[in-house]
This record gives C-alpha cells, sequence and structure tokens, in this order.
C-alpha cells in the first residue's frame, strides 16, 4: 500500500505547474487544489492543508463510496466524524511530503477525458524519474461545483485502497476503530 501512498501525493504534486488543455470547469477544479498547494507547499501548515482539500474534494462521495457497506448504517454524527478524521488524515499524511519534496518545474498535460452533466472524469500526464505518469481524477457536480472524489494514479485506484483498508479495519476493530486509525496516522 505504500507505493499506491507515493503516487497519490505525486498526483498532488502533479496538478501543480500544467501545461493546461482545458482550463474550465472540471479541470479548473481539479487544477487549483493542487496549484494552492503547490505554490505554497512550505507555508502550509496541516490546517491549510485540510481547508484546501475541503475546497475541492467531495469528502461525502468519497466515504459513500469508500464505505459503501457501512455508511447508511452510521449515523449522522458518526459520518461527519469520519470525514473530519479522514480529511485531517490526509493533511497530516501530506504536510511531510511537500515540506521534503522537489518537484522541480513539473509539467502535465490535461485532458478532460469524459464530461456529463453530473460526472466528469480529467486525465493528466506528466514524468517522474522520466517516466511518463497518468493520473485520472473523477469528478462530480454538486449545487453547481465540480469536486473531486477519486484518483487513479498509474491504475491504482484511491476509492479501492481505502474501502479495502476500512472494510478489514471496520471488521477487526468496528467503527471506532476505524476513528482511532485515522486519528493515529
Amino acid at each position: 500500500m505504500r507505493p499506491f501512498f507515493f503516487l497519490w501525493w505525486l498526483f498532488l504534486a502533479t496538478f501543480a505547474c500544467p501545461a493546461f488543455a482545458n482550463d474550465e470547469g472540471p479541470v479548473k477544479t481539479t487544477r487549483s487544489i493542487w496549484q494552492l498547494i503547490y505554490d505554497h507547499r512550505s507555508e502550509l501548515d496541516v490546517e491549510q492543508i485540510k481547508n484546501s482539500l475541503n475546497k475541492d474534494f467531495d469528502a461525502d462521495f468519497f466515504a459513500q463510496k469508500s464505505l459503501i457497506k457501512h455508511w447508511s448504517s452510521w449515523s449522522q454524527a458518526q459520518k461527519e466524524e469520519f470525514k473530519k478524521e479522514f480529511m485531517l488524515m490526509l493533511a497530516r499524511q501530506l504536510k511531510p511530503k511537500l515540506d521534503k519534496s522537489d518537484f522541480g518545474d513539473r509539467k502535465a498535460v490535461f485532458v478532460l477525458k469524459s464530461n456529463g452533466p453530473q460526472f466528469s472524469k480529467v486525465q493528466a500526464v506528466t514524468t517522474y524519474n522520466k517516466k511518463p505518469i497518468t493520473i485520472l481524477a473523477s469528478l462530480i457536480k454538486k449545487n453547481g461545483q465540480w469536486l473531486v472524489y477519486d484518483v487513479d494514479v498509474e491504475d491504482v485506484n484511491f476509492i479501492i485502497n481505502y474501502t479495502s483498508m476500512f472494510n478489514k479495519t471496520i471488521r477487526l476493530h468496528g467503527y471506532n476503530g476505524l476513528i482511532e486509525k485515522l486519528k493515529r496516522n
């Protein structure tokens, strides 16, 4: 699972200095969070990173998809606690990666792969160690705003990876065990 996390953080960095194919709607949303993080990465604290993620990442839709077996049985308070702790975990994991990484003049080519009225996909192709890396962001439109809810990096899917981890933790330790794990990571 660790290589996937590296690729996820690479995705965050990739959307930093793009050569834009389309700057409207889904592409603009996909780029905005990464641009902010990239431009100010050494200045951002965990709370600022979390706020940036909250602006353009749909934690609610991600949670529903990744916790499909459990989501409907949880109370509203449990759902809110999960989303809060998950976003904090992402921000905590991202902070040291941004602090110590030198992404240099990272360029990406963006292509709007599909654009429906509610769902879209944006593909970015970049290089890492002189090898091409393909990243696919899935977005949902809510209240007129495009939000990222899933990411595939070199065919490794964010939701599928977390679904497996969440289900295993819930099976072994229940809801409280999952929340504790999120708080520790």
